[in-house]
């Protein structure tokens, strides 16, 4: 799973909240106003937390840990992937996009698009032909041989990274044939 960071606006943490809505619990999660759980009305517009089978989501992510203090809350999204299908003779790629447009979210700087595997290409873009944003990195490895990131670095054999830019509040990945 990729973690990602979201920075919310920190001027909205001054605002009050009912006794009763300052800090709840799901899954094990502290969430505190202005988020809130969607079915308690207890929210901020735009920081409603579904609480579905003792898990937090938000914008369609498992919430992993919420800090008022640094403004920020970490979710966990789905790994996009592209594997040869030896029966079809054809790659077969499941893409990803993440939106928290209409949120008061936006990604924050901390963020890396990372591709693992051999002759692997991926993009990043914030929105289809017409965004400002457009990037991606190439995999390659010699002969095959996979080297995996180790201790949360890439090492550039077997793996690339490139930079998600803080403001963005939609992103979508893809894949691309390599020679």
């Amino acid at each position: 799973m990729l973690w990602l960071t979201v920075a919310f606006a920190a001027e909205l943490l001054s605002s009050g909240a009912k006794a009763e809505c300052q800090h709840t619990k799901c899954g094990g999660v502290d969430i505190h106003y202005p988020f809130g759980i969607r079915s308690d009305n207890c929210a901020s517009p735009g920081f409603e937390i579904d609480c579905n089978d003792t898990k937090p989501f938000y914008a369609n992510a498992e919430v992993l840990n919420i800090s008022l203090p640094l403004g920020q809350i970490r979710v966990m999204s789905p790994i996009s992937s592209s594997c040869y299908n030896t029966t079809s003779k054809g790659m077969d790629s499941s893409t990803w996009e993440f939106q928290l447009a209409g949120t008061p979210c936006m990604f924050s700087d901390s963020n890396k698009l990372t591709v693992i595997g051999c002759r692997t290409l991926a993009y990043i873009a914030d929105e289809d032909y017409v965004g400002n944003y457009l990037s991606g990195c190439v995999s390659a490895c010699r002969r095959g041989e996979v080297k995996s990131a180790t201790n949360g670095t890439c090492s550039g054999i077997g793996c690339c990274q490139t930079p998600i830019p803080k403001g963005l509040n939609y992103y979508q990945i893809w894949f691309a044939s390599t020679p």
